[in-house]
């Protein structure tokens, strides 16, 4: 209805230029950065996406499928080249102008999803101005939405062998009760309930722009994505208050040993061996032999050296000569079939009660360098990456030789970000996650803080404590409930260390006896995969509908 009223703005007065457009996807990328490390805002991923949904739904007059779809495709990659510039601008320390290009590439993914919501996902063209008013369209909509975000998320941790780091829901973290859903869908899982949550809230805000007079603009679908909320809160906090029945927990008094070695200083020269394995002796013996310990846990490449050669071998025995105590470390292990960066698990004389994981899932660009015949990767970065590793085969837990019947499951640099992985390694019986790893490469930014918020996932989606032992942090003991605090006692401190120092950690960690099996364990990110189906068939129904012939 031309001239028409519609919340006070008339149809032909209210408009949203070029320009606002371009400025609401910046600007949601930009909010939406403030929600992980360093500045961990609580809060805002919940609205962050806000601006950008509207600036998708709210599209000029007479703008055809086709011009919906690039338009979404640029604004979402605007809004997500912003975020993951400012959000993975520690690459810079690893590899200097690559920050740019992988902010780039994952932009691609809210590109996609921008596609998606500016055409299968949008507000229904036919109801005109009011089309924000039909709480069930809306619901439909938000739930569309929602699962392509997951979907695309799932991929973002799959495609070029994954980059999982700072999903939506990672966001979440400092609301332990809201995320105990992972163990059923995953950390990426997690993600659609903050894209329902927003798409409702833009919902909202077009009612209250664009509604027809009297109209309210509370709805019904505002109502659900509330009940929804509530719902994983509480069960969250049953999740968070339930008592282990039948055996009582194993307990496991555990030594972490954080050496705080700038990564120049990793040199595998006699002096740089000979201090390090010093640091590595005086910290561990601050506590060791004058306590009892089970564990015992160095970081990844906690010596510069391989696993085999002799002062290793040497220096390891002399160490595990101090006490009765289990050690764990990362460390190169040469065997006949190539280099391996390892985890192994000794005690007594190393040999007799020795176990050696190695690592499976390598990073690119740091444990070896995809493509390597290729001049230009050649030319740039392999004087920093002169040789690759190889990868694992196995995902076998390591058993503790104790008695104890706790298992371990190594978990070596990135690999507890990614719960593809992890959750391979479960077995129904006592186990503890030992993540290992040198976050040195990052200096003094934020993502040695990014890394363990991401590790606080693998606990809850498993139901297993983790140890962690970064060489420059961050160092820390988490529960199986994502919690860094001691929560049998009041008033305990975050078991953590902070980044770049040296230094120990000691506490008891409490390993379930039950070895719980949770449904993320038993069927892994069904969920996820399940969104990104349903996103292609209504992507699918929408590109068949609108090439259906017009019957005269």
């Amino acid at each position: 209805m031309p001239g028409a009223q519609v919340g006070g703005v008339s149809e032909e007065g209210f408009r949203f230029s070029r320009w606002m457009r371009l400025a609401a996807a910046a600007v949601s990328g930009g909010v939406l950065a403030l929600a992980y490390p360093p500045f961990s805002v609580d809060g805002v991923v919940w609205v962050a996406l806000v601006p950008l949904m509207l600036a998708l739904w709210l599209r000029p007059a007479g703008e055809t499928g086709k011009q919906r779809l690039r338009r979404g495709f640029g604004l979402g990659w605007l809004a997500g080249a912003v975020f993951f510039l400012i959000n993975v601008k520690w690459i810079q320390t690893v590899t200097g102008p690559g920050q740019v290009v992988l902010a780039l590439y994952l932009g691609l993914y809210p590109a996609v999803w921008g596609a998606f919501a500016a055409t299968v996902g949008a507000p229904d063209a036919e109801l005109g101005r009011s089309r924000f008013c039909h709480a069930g369209r809306n619901l439909g909509r938000a739930a569309l939405n929602a699962a392509a975000w997951t979907g695309l998320e799932w991929l973002r941790g799959l495609v070029f062998t994954g980059f999982s780091w700072n999903t939506l829901s990672a966001g979440l973290v400092k609301n332990l009760a809201l995320i105990q859903l992972a163990d059923v869908v995953g950390q990426v899982g997690l993600s659609f309930l903050v894209v329902f949550a927003a798409s409702v809230a833009a919902g909202l805000v077009g009612r209250v722009v664009l509604r027809p007079p009297g109209r309210r603009a509370f709805s019904a679908d505002l109502a659900v994505a509330l009940l929804l909320l509530v719902s994983c809160f509480l069960y969250g906090l049953q999740r968070m208050s339930r008592k282990p029945g039948g055996e009582a927990p194993k307990q496991l008094r555990t030594l972490v040993v954080q050496t705080g070695v700038p990564q120049e200083e990793k040199i595998p020269d006699e002096e740089h061996v000979k201090m390090i394995a010093q640091r590595l002796a005086d910290l561990t013996s601050l506590y060791v032999p004058g306590q009892k310990f089970d564990l015992v846990v160095w970081p990844e490449s906690a010596l510069p050296l391989a696993y085999n050669e002799e002062f290793t071998q040497s220096f390891f025995n002399e160490t595990l000569s101090q006490g009765d105590f289990s050690l764990v470390t990362g460390i190169d292990h040469q065997t006949m079939t190539g280099m391996f960066n390892a985890v192994v698990l000794a005690k007594g004389k190393t040999g007799e009660g020795t176990s050696v994981h190695h690592k499976v899932h390598l990073v690119p660009f740091g444990e070896y360098l995809p493509l390597r015949w290729f001049p230009p990767f050649r030319w740039m970065i392999e004087d920093l990456i002169p040789f690759d590793f190889d990868a694992g085969e196995t995902t076998d837990p390591l058993p503790l030789p104790d008695g104890s019947g706790v298992q371990v499951i190594p978990l070596v640099c990135f690999e507890d970000t990614v719960g593809r992985l992890a959750r391979q390694f479960v077995r129904p019986t006592p186990q503890v996650m030992v993540n290992v790893t040198n976050d040195a490469w990052f200096l003094d930014s934020e993502g040695s803080e990014q890394h363990l918020v991401n590790a606080v996932f693998r606990c809850i989606e498993l139901r297993r404590p983790m140890v962690r032992a970064a060489n420059t942090g961050v160092s820390a003991f988490i529960d199986e409930t994502g919690s860094l605090y001691d929560r049998t006692q009041a008033g305990s401190q975050p078991r953590r260390l902070p980044v770049n120092v040296q230094g120990t950690l000691p506490a008891t960690i409490l390993v379930p006896a039950s070895g719980e099996m949770t449904f993320y364990a038993r069927f892994g990110d069904v969920f996820s995969v399940g969104c990104l189906v349903v996103a292609l068939l209504a992507a699918g129904v929408k590109l068949l509908a609108g090439r259906k012939p017009e019957i005269v």
